[in-house]
């Protein structure tokens, strides 16, 4: 009867080492999910980020070709002003 309730009692001890072990693994889990909720999230707002910088990006390439645009029109007015001068020299000279 001595080796039954010695058997009993390392069968207890065991069920109580499993149980605070298996509660161990169950918070671990919980954090592990959290932690996998939280990354879906941030790859989600990363994706969004990217979206938000390609469209900035277009609107800063648009904004830095308008001054490129003004000076060739700017630059094709003066050649057209100079070329203009000048033929107009040449034509009241020859008359």
């Amino acid at each position: 009867m001595e080796e039954v309730a010695i058997k009993v009692a390392e069968v207890d001890q065991r069920a109580r080492s499993n149980t605070r072990r298996i509660d161990k693994l169950e918070q671990s889990n919980e954090a592990l999910t959290r932690l996998a909720t939280s990354i879906e999230v941030m790859a989600a707002k990363q994706g969004q980020l990217t979206e938000t910088v390609e469209r900035l990006d277009a609107k800063v390439t648009k904004l830095e070709e308008r001054p490129v645009k003004r000076w060739e029109v700017v630059v094709t007015t003066v050649i057209t002003a100079a070329v203009t001068f000048v033929f107009g020299l040449l034509v009241q000279n020859l008359l």
